[in-house]
């Protein structure tokens, strides 16, 4: 079998040879051409990333989500789009994040009026109207906020206590196909602005240096057979197929 193989190759050797750098040359332009639309596409969602709006949508079941494009890149590219939102992350020190999102936001619960009417008696002291001391406590509350508190007045000072000012609220945030959507359940929720950053998974052949112990067996062109080894080797060479792994 060996010999066979051998003397095959022997006969097609110039063949073999050009036919295997064939391969290569196609396996790197295929890179190439992939690397080149990974680009390609990549300026193309940043401009609709940069340009772009919030967008409100309600589902069937009349909740309201809103989402917004993601800038696609390295951080070189947030630190042009965003150098504060850049500063953050790295304060943070996350070393390999693979999707960064900031979103800005302002909780808007709209005028809240109370009207006392005060039936209590005026005192008149000559030409001087004192009015009593008063105390009147204020609630505003549901499920999204709970503010209470008084207004007093007591001599010539009038006075404001808020003794709870909260605010409920949570979020749930997706990214799906470079998008980030956001659902919370508070209506009064309004998005000033959302930004953020994926780093999208390229694929490339890269060169790999390998060093230890090793089991081949293969042509030696020196002896000019087939011949197995076994000992410590170094290995260099253009992992093409990472192409294709997910």
């Amino acid at each position: 079998m060996f010999e066979y193989i051998k003397t095959l190759y022997n006969k097609y050797k110039t063949i073999i040879i050009l036919g295997l750098v064939c391969i290569l040359l196609l396996f790197t332009t295929c890179a190439s051409i992939r690397s080149c639309i990974s680009y390609k596409n990549m300026g193309e969602n940043n401009i609709v990333a940069l340009t772009d709006s919030i967008y409100y949508y309600k589902t069937k079941n009349n909740e309201l989500y809103v989402s917004k494009t993601l800038l696609q890149g390295n951080f070189n590219t947030l630190k042009l789009a965003n150098d504060s939102l850049y500063d953050v992350i790295k304060k943070m020190k996350i070393k390999n994040p693979t999707t960064v999102v900031y979103v800005d936001n302002t909780i808007d619960n709209g005028q809240k009026d109370t009207t006392w009417i005060i039936n209590d008696p005026i005192v008149k002291n000559d030409s001087i109207i004192v009015y009593p001391n008063l105390l009147k406590e204020f609630k505003f509350i549901n499920q999204f906020r709970e503010l209470t508190g008084n207004v007093f007045l007591r001599d010539s000072i009038l006075g404001l206590n808020i003794d709870n000012d909260k605010i409920f609220f949570d979020y749930a945030l997706a990214v799906e196909n470079n998008k980030v959507f956001i659902k919370s359940n508070n209506p009064y929720i309004k998005y000033n602005e959302i930004q953020g950053l994926t780093l999208p998974n390229t694929k490339r052949p890269v060169c790999t240096l390998v060093i230890g112990p090793s089991i081949n067996y293969g042509y030696n062109f020196g002896t000019k057979k087939f011949d197995p080894s076994v000992g410590i080797s170094v290995t260099y060479g253009l992992d093409v197929l990472r192409i294709f792994k997910k």
